[in-house]
C-alpha cells in the first residue's frame, strides 16, 4: 500500500516535471522562430507572447502577460472585431487581418493563422495566432493600384476637369484626407483648377498665391499662400522643413504659423487653411522635366494625418500627372492654334473661312460681316519695333473681345486685318455694334497713356441665303478700303502727335531740353540772318530733332555707364526713325529730311549720310549745335554737366569738325553773351 503511494507520487511528481519542461521547451521555440506568435487562454488572457511580437510592438512579455490583448494592442475605434472573437472562442476564424498599435502609436497590419487546443471534454483551453506584418506589403500593393487607377485615369480622352476631378477622388481614398485640390499655371499665377472638399469661400480666397494689392510698408506682399513658397522654390530652410522632392507637410498648420510669427520674414501667411479649422497640410510639386507646373494640395482637420514616407510616393505620381498634363495642354495648345491666331488669341483666317462656309448652310440669316483694319501699324513697327507693333494688336483683339458676343467669330485674318462674322444680325444691328466698337476704342485712349488705337471699318449684310458669304466679306472689305483713305491724312497726325507726346516723356525733356534747344536755336537762326521762314522750320525742328528716339528704349537712353560700340550704332538710328515718322505727317514732311542730318558733321564724319559743309540743311547745322551745347550743361545719365565756360571751348574744339564754325562764333558771341 505504502508503496503504491509513493508509485503515485513518483508518477504525478513525473508527469509535472514533464509538463513543465514540455512548456519550457515550447517556450524557447516560441522565442526563437520569426512569426509573431500569441497565445490566449480560454477567457482570453494573454498567456504566451514571443520575442518577434515584443520587438514589433515595443511591449515585453511581462508586461502584457495575464492581460486582454484588446486593452493595449487594438487602435481604438477597432476593438469590435477583435472583442468578438475572444467571446466567441469556439467559432475562432482561421484567417484574419487586424491592426495592432505599437507602443510608439504606430499602426501595423496583421495577419493571423489561427488554431485552438481543447481539453479531454472538446472545450477550448487556448487559443494559438501565429502572425505576419504584412503592413509594407499591403502599403505596396495599394500603392501599385493607386497609380494604375491614376494612370488609367490620366490616359482616359476625357475633359481635363474630368480627368483632375477623378485624380482628387483617387488621392483622398489613397491618402485620407478632407479636402484637396490642384493649381496649375494660368499666366502669373496659379489658381485652383479642380478642389473637392473646400468650401467656395475657402477656394475664393486662395485663389491668388499673394493677395492683390496687398503690400507692407516697406514694399514686400503682406499676405501670401504658403503655396507660392512650394511653386517658387522660394524658401529659407529654416523656416520651411521640405522633403527632397520639394514637398511642404506640417501636422499643425497653427503652430507652423505660430512658429513663423516669431520670425522677422518678408512675407506673412494668410493661413486660411487654420482659420477654416484645418490642421494637417501637405504641398506637393507637380513638376515635368524638372519644371513645376502646377501643385498638389492636401488638408486634414486631424492633426498629423499625412507621413513623410506617403508624400514622397505622391511625389512620383506628382511626376505622371505633371507630364500627363503637360501633355494635354500641349495637344489641346495644338488644336487651339490650328484655329487660332497665336499673337491675339483669336480665331485665324482658316477658321474664319472654315465658319463663312458652314454658316452659308445655315439658317442664322441675316449675317454681317465687319472688315476692320488697325491703322498705322507699318509705321509703330518701322519706328518702334515690332515688340510695340504686337502689343498693339493684343491691344486691340481684347478691344473686340470686349465689344462683341460670344456667337460671334472674331478674327485676325492678316497682318493688321480683323474680321467679325455677325451671325443672326441686320445692318441696324450692325450700326449699333459698330458704335458700340468705336466706344470701347475712345475708352481704350482715354485710359492708356502711349499710343492710341485708330482703325478703319467697313460692313456688309447677306439678308437671305443664296450669295456667298466671300462675297460679303469682299465688299465689306472694300468698304473698310474707303473708310482708310478718308481717314489716311488724320490718322498719320494722330499717331505722330501721339509719338511726339511719348518724346516730350523721356526724362532728359521732363527738364526742359527740348524746350531750350527751341529758343536757342531759334535766337542762332535769327542772329544768323535766316528768314522768317526759315526760322519757323529751325523752331519746328528744334522741336522734334528727337522725335526718333522713341524708338529707343529708355534703358539704352539713360545707361549710366558709357555706351557700347554697339549701342552706340542703335541710338543712332534715331535719326533714321525719326525722319520715317516724319514723312508719314502732312505738318512735318517738309522737315523730314533735316531730321535725318542733325547728327550730320561739317568735316562728313557724322551720320547717317556722311554729308558734308553746306550739303548739311542750315536748319540742321544750327539745331545741332544748341542740341550739343544744352546736352553738355545739363549732363548725360553718363556724364556730369559741365560749366558754361568748359561747354564753350568744347563747342570752339569741334568748330570745323563736328559744327558749322560760323554759326558757332555767332552762337559764342552773340547767343549766349545775352
Amino acid at each position: 500500500m505504502k508503496q503504491k503511494k509513493l508509485n503515485r507520487r513518483y508518477y504525478v511528481m513525473s508527469t509535472c516535471r514533464m509538463e513543465r519542461e514540455e512548456r519550457d521547451f515550447i517556450t524557447t521555440v516560441l522565442q526563437t522562430v520569426h512569426s509573431l506568435v500569441i497565445v490566449l487562454d480560454c477567457d482570453g488572457l494573454i498567456v504566451e507572447f514571443n520575442r518577434a511580437c515584443e520587438e514589433l510592438s515595443g511591449y515585453s512579455r511581462d508586461e502584457l502577460m495575464g492581460t486582454y490583448a484588446v486593452n493595449l494592442l487594438v487602435p481604438l475605434g477597432e476593438e469590435g472585431p477583435v472583442e468578438n472573437v475572444c467571446l466567441n472562442l469556439d467559432r475562432i476564424p482561421r484567417k484574419v487581418e487586424n491592426h495592432w498599435l505599437t507602443k510608439s502609436d504606430e499602426k501595423r497590419l496583421i495577419y493571423w493563422s489561427n488554431t485552438t487546443m481543447r481539453d479531454a471534454d472538446g472545450n477550448v483551453k487556448f487559443v494559438i495566432g501565429t502572425g505576419l506584418d504584412i503592413t509594407e506589403r499591403r502599403k505596396q500593393e495599394k500603392r501599385q493600384q493607386f497609380m494604375l487607377n491614376v494612370l488609367e485615369t490620366l490616359n482616359r480622352s476625357e475633359e481635363t476637369n474630368t480627368v483632375l476631378h477623378e485624380i482628387l477622388l483617387l488621392v483622398i481614398e489613397y491618402i485620407g484626407c478632407d479636402a484637396a485640390g490642384i493649381r496649375l499655371n494660368e499666366g502669373d499665377d496659379y489658381p485652383y483648377s479642380q478642389t473637392i472638399g473646400f468650401s467656395d469661400a475657402f477656394v475664393s480666397q486662395e485663389r491668388l498665391l499673394c493677395a492683390a494689392g496687398e503690400k507692407s510698408s516697406s514694399g514686400p506682399i503682406k499676405h501670401e499662400c504658403l503655396c507660392g513658397r512650394v511653386i517658387n522654390g522660394d524658401i529659407v530652410s529654416d523656416i520651411l522643413d521640405l522633403t527632397d522632392g520639394g514637398s511642404f507637410i506640417t501636422g499643425s498648420i497653427n503652430k507652423f504659423v505660430a512658429t513663423l510669427e516669431k520670425k522677422t520674414l518678408p512675407f506673412t501667411v494668410r493661413n486660411t487653411c487654420g482659420i477654416s479649422g484645418y490642421e494637417s497640410v501637405a504641398l506637393v510639386p507637380l513638376r515635368y522635366q524638372n519644371k513645376i507646373t502646377g501643385i498638389l494640395q492636401l488638408n486634414a482637420y486631424q492633426k498629423n494625418q499625412f507621413s513623410t514616407e506617403e508624400i514622397e510616393f505622391l511625389e512620383g505620381a506628382g511626376e505622371s500627372i505633371g507630364a500627363t498634363l503637360s501633355r494635354i495642354y500641349a495637344e489641346k495648345r495644338l488644336v487651339f492654334l490650328s484655329m487660332h491666331d497665336s499673337l491675339t488669341g483669336l480665331y485665324n483666317r482658316a477658321y474664319f473661312v472654315e465658319e463663312m462656309r458652314r454658316l452659308e448652310k445655315s439658317r442664322h440669316y441675316p449675317i454681317t460681316i465687319l472688315s476692320t483694319d488697325l491703322n498705322g501699324l507699318k509705321l509703330i513697327n518701322d519706328t518702334m519695333g515690332h515688340k510695340t507693333g504686337d502689343e498693339l494688336l493684343r491691344a486691340y483683339a481684347r478691344v473686340l473681345q470686349r465689344t462683341f458676343r460670344t456667337g460671334d467669330v472674331v478674327s485676325r485674318v492678316g497682318g493688321d486685318e480683323f474680321a467679325i462674322i455677325l451671325p443672326e444680325t441686320d445692318s441696324a444691328a450692325a450700326e449699333n455694334l459698330y458704335q458700340r466698337l468705336e466706344q470701347n476704342i475712345e475708352l481704350h485712349n482715354e485710359s492708356e497713356s502711349n499710343l492710341p488705337l485708330s482703325v478703319s471699318i467697313g460692313a456688309a449684310t447677306l439678308s437671305v441665303e443664296g450669295a456667298q458669304l466671300e462675297e460679303v466679306f469682299s465688299q465689306a472689305d472694300e468698304k473698310m478700303y474707303q473708310d482708310k483713305m478718308q481717314r489716311s491724312v488724320g490718322v498719320s497726325n494722330g499717331i505722330v502727335k501721339a509719338l511726339i507726346k511719348m518724346m516730350y516723356k523721356k526724362d532728359h525733356n521732363k527738364a526742359g531740353h527740348v524746350q531750350r534747344v527751341v529758343q536757342l536755336s531759334q535766337r542762332l537762326g535769327e542772329l544768323a540772318g535766316l528768314s522768317d521762314k526759315k526760322i519757323d522750320e529751325v523752331k519746328q525742328l528744334a522741336g522734334v530733332h528727337d522725335l526718333g528716339k522713341v524708338g529707343i528704349s529708355d534703358e539704352l537712353l539713360f545707361k549710366e555707364t558709357v555706351h557700347t560700340a554697339e549701342e552706340r550704332e542703335q541710338i543712332k538710328a534715331h535719326s533714321t526713325i525719326g525722319y520715317r515718322i516724319a514723312k508719314t505727317s502732312p505738318e512735318l514732311s517738309h522737315i523730314a529730311e533735316k531730321i535725318l542730318h542733325h547728327h550730320e558733321w561739317w568735316d562728313g564724319s557724322g551720320y547717317p549720310m556722311g554729308l558734308k559743309g553746306e550739303a548739311i540743311p542750315v536748319a540742321s547745322r544750327i539745331v545741332a549745335i544748341a542740341d550739343a551745347y544744352d546736352a553738355m550743361i545739363i549732363g548725360r545719365p553718363y556724364r556730369r554737366a559741365r560749366t558754361k565756360e568748359q561747354a564753350i571751348q568744347e563747342l570752339q574744339i569741334n568748330a570745323g569738325t563736328q559744327f558749322d564754325p560760323q554759326l558757332v562764333d555767332i552762337f559764342i558771341r552773340k547767343v549766349l553773351s545775352v
